[in-house]
């Protein structure tokens, strides 16, 4: 009994000794450079997933990514900042007719830097102060995303083709109206220009 006992305590002892040692090795490996490496690129993994999971395949994303040459997280991210400025200038049944015209719009919006503070009532200011103050909110976004504010107007383009290439006639109008005069207009002159 006694050298049962004894065997038993012996196993027990070794494997917990051998779990130690091996917990121990692992540490060093995770503290190790190629351990940083690794786990440096789960979490850059585990940052782009959410996108990678549905809108990577989002036909407007694509279409902006690959038109304006951004990679997909900017391109969500743009284009959901865009819908979040007509959410916060028209009715929200249009912005409901906007929202069923474009694919996984919820998800887009998702994907749009944060409003903080004063920037959030810049957007009653279209009228107003059209590009210098009305799109300070999002001239912000775009460069919380690592782009430039002369990405705006190409960006809107692409939303707005998408919409009338997929015959969402009152969706494009809905999104219109919720552009500051100045973006339209730009808008407007580009389109005449690709004709």
């Amino acid at each position: 009994m006694s050298s049962y006992y004894c065997c038993c305590c012996c196993c027990c002892s070794f494997s917990s000794a051998g779990f130690a040692i091996l917990v121990n090795r692992m540490f060093r490996f995770v503290l190790s450079l190629p351990g940083h490496l690794i786990i440096l690129c789960l979490l850059l993994f585990g940052a782009m997933s959410p996108c990678s999971a549905g809108l990577l395949d989002n036909v407007l994303v694509k279409s902006v990514s690959q038109g304006l040459n951004i990679n997909s997280g900017q391109a969500a991210g743009g284009i959901g900042s865009i819908l979040q400025l007509a959410g916060n200038s028209v009715s929200s049944k249009d912005f409901d007719i906007l929202k069923q015209a474009i694919p996984d719009a919820s998800a887009l919006i998702a994907k749009a830097p944060a409003l903080t503070g004063s920037s959030k009532s810049d957007y009653s200011n279209f009228s107003e102060e059209g590009l210098l103050g009305g799109l300070a909110p999002l001239t912000s976004q775009f460069s919380a995303l690592g782009m430039s504010s002369d990405l705006i107007l190409p960006l809107v383009n692409k939303v707005l083709d998408y919409l009338k290439g997929n015959n969402s006639t009152k969706a494009h109008g809905i999104l219109e109206s919720a552009l500051p005069g100045d973006l339209l207009d730009g808008a407007a002159k580009s389109l005449m220009n690709a004709w």
